[in-house]
C-alpha cells in the first residue's frame, strides 16, 4: 500500500515539474518578445495594400502606424489617399528594420540592404514632401509639409522605392498631423539670436515647424548633455529656400558665458537636402544651437530640426 502512494506521489511530483517548467517557459517568451521594440512596433501596425494607380487609391488615417501586406518590387508603387485640413502641418515618418527584399530571375531573396520610401503629392500630383531610405537597416527618416490652402483637400501619398524593393515585414510608415504655430519648437515663442533667449529642446524630439527669415536672422537652442557622449542635429527646410543653413554647436564656461568653445559648424542644404553631422560634448552641461541663413530672406522661411545621440562613429 505504502508503495503505491508513493508512486502516485512521484507521478504527481513529476507532472508538477513539467507544468511548471512549460509556464516559465511561456512566460519567459513572452517576456522576451514583449521586451522587443521592434516587434512590438511591427506587430501594431496595421497591414494595408495601396492602389495600383490614383483611380484606385486606399485612405488612410494620420498618427497610424502601416506596413504594406505584400512585398514590392523595386519602382512598384502603392497608391494611398488621405484629407488634409488647411493650415495644417504633415509629417511623413519611414521606418526600416533589419531586412530588405530582392528578386533575381524572379526569385525573392531576403538581404540586409532594407529600401523604403514615401511621397506626398497635392491634388495636382505635384510633390509635396518625400522621404527616401536606400540601403539603410534600423533607420528613421522624417520629412514635413505645411499645407497652406485655405481649404483642405484629398493628397496622394506613393509609396514604394525606385532603387530597392520593399520588405513587407520589415518597413512601417505613418503620418502626423499638427496644427501650424507661428514659433519655434512647436510653440507660439521665437527662439532668440542669443543664448540668453535659447529654447531648450529635448534630444530624440522630432519638432517639425520652426521659422526664420523675415528679419528673424537667427534661432538659438539649448540642451543638456552629458561628457563624451555623441549628437548629431538634422535641420531642414519645409518651404523651398534659395539658401542653406549655417548650424554652430557652442559650449561655455559654468562662470564665464563670454568666452564660448565652438563644438562643430557646418552648412546644412536648403530645401528637402538635409547634411547631419555627428558631434562629441567634452563635458556635462548645457550647449546651445545656432540656426543661420547663409543669405537673408524677405519672408519667413519654415524648417524642421531634430537633436539625437548617436554612437560613436570611432568605435567599430
Amino acid at each position: 500500500m505504502k508503495l503505491i502512494i508513493k508512486k502516485r506521489v512521484l507521478v504527481f511530483l513529476s507532472l508538477w515539474i513539467a507544468l511548471t517548467l512549460s509556464f516559465t517557459g511561456r512566460i519567459g517568451a513572452e517576456t522576451a518578445s514583449s521586451n522587443n521594440p521592434d516587434k512590438a512596433l511591427l506587430k501594431a501596425a496595421q497591414s494595408v495594400h495601396g492602389g495600383k494607380n490614383y483611380e484606385t487609391t486606399f485612405p488612410i488615417e494620420f498618427n497610424r502606424d502601416y506596413k504594406l501586406d505584400h512585398h514590392q518590387k523595386t519602382g512598384e508603387f502603392d497608391y494611398f489617399v488621405i484629407n488634409v485640413e488647411p493650415d495644417l502641418v504633415v509629417t511623413l515618418e519611414l521606418r526600416t528594420f533589419e531586412k530588405g527584399m530582392s528578386w533575381n530571375k524572379g526569385r525573392r531573396t531576403v538581404t540586409t540592404e532594407p529600401f523604403a520610401g514615401l511621397q506626398l503629392q497635392d491634388d495636382k500630383k505635384n510633390p509635396l514632401a518625400d522621404v527616401q531610405i536606400n540601403s539603410m537597416p534600423n533607420t528613421v527618416q522624417k520629412s514635413s509639409f505645411r499645407n497652406r490652402s485655405v481649404k483642405g483637400g484629398s493628397y496622394y501619398l506613393l509609396v514604394g522605392n525606385l532603387l530597392g524593393g520593399m520588405n513587407k515585414d520589415q518597413v512601417i510608415f505613418k503620418l502626423s498631423s499638427t496644427p501650424f504655430v507661428h514659433g519655434d519648437l512647436g510653440t507660439d515663442q521665437d527662439a532668440g539670436a542669443d543664448i540668453a533667449e535659447a529654447l531648450p529642446m529635448m534630444i530624440g524630439h522630432y519638432y517639425p515647424i520652426n521659422s526664420i527669415g523675415g528679419g528673424d536672422s537667427k534661432d538659438t537652442y539649448s540642451f543638456s548633455a552629458h561628457k563624451d557622449d555623441w549628437y548629431a542635429i538634422a535641420v531642414r527646410a519645409v518651404d523651398s529656400l534659395p539658401t542653406a543653413f549655417l548650424v554652430t554647436v557652442t559650449g561655455y564656461e559654468k562662470n564665464d558665458r563670454t568666452k564660448p568653445k565652438k563644438i562643430i559648424s557646418y552648412t546644412s542644404g536648403g530645401s528637402q537636402q538635409v547634411i547631419s553631422k555627428s558631434f562629441q560634448v567634452p563635458k556635462d552641461g548645457e550647449y546651445f544651437i545656432e540656426i543661420n541663413l547663409m543669405d537673408q530672406v524677405p519672408e519667413k522661411s519654415l524648417y524642421s530640426l531634430e537633436l539625437s545621440r548617436v554612437p560613436n562613429p570611432k568605435k567599430p
